[in-house]
């Protein structure tokens, strides 16, 4: 008789829920045995622990996320600082030459300045002697062969 009313009772529908634990729809404490009782019990349990462990490993994957995207923006600004940092090397760089070449301009404009300015003074020592001949390598003889005035003594 036993064995029948155990075959009488209606199938259980009890089936995991999205979020781990179990859906024990249509089922009731008073159809069940002690054993069928501790069998539920014991699914309910293992559901909980289910549920929970899947809620951390939500969590765990959340908190994995936020730091992958933290990394993700301490990686971007690593990237940034060093892109300033390059470019503001290149500019100090740019700058140092910059200078270098035009302090080199300047010794170049006043070596051509001193080179024009010796040009004309060769020049006029030049006009100045045209007319003027040395006689006998003594400098104290000048001769004049032009209208010039002489400057030192005959």
């Amino acid at each position: 008789m036993e064995q029948q009313d155990q075959t009488r009772h209606k199938a259980l529908n009890i089936h995991p829920k999205k979020d781990g634990e179990l859906n024990l729809s249509g089922l009731t404490l008073k159809n069940l045995s002690s054993e069928e009782f501790l069998v539920v019990q014991q699914l309910i349990d293992e559901s909980k622990v289910r549920s929970q462990s899947n809620r951390q490993i939500e969590e765990l994957m959340q908190r994995g996320m936020m730091a992958q995207t933290a990394q993700q923006v301490l990686d971007e600004a690593e990237v940034s600082g060093t892109l300033k940092a390059q470019k503001w090397l290149h500019t100090k760089f740019s700058r140092h030459r910059l200078k270098q070449l035009q302090s080199l301009a300047e010794m170049h404009k006043n070596q051509l300045t001193y080179s024009q300015e010796a040009m004309k003074v060769e020049e006029d020592l030049q006009r100045a002697n045209q007319g003027v001949t040395w006689g006998g390598g003594d400098p104290s003889c000048l001769r004049f062969t032009g209208t010039k005035t002489p400057v030192g003594g005959i």
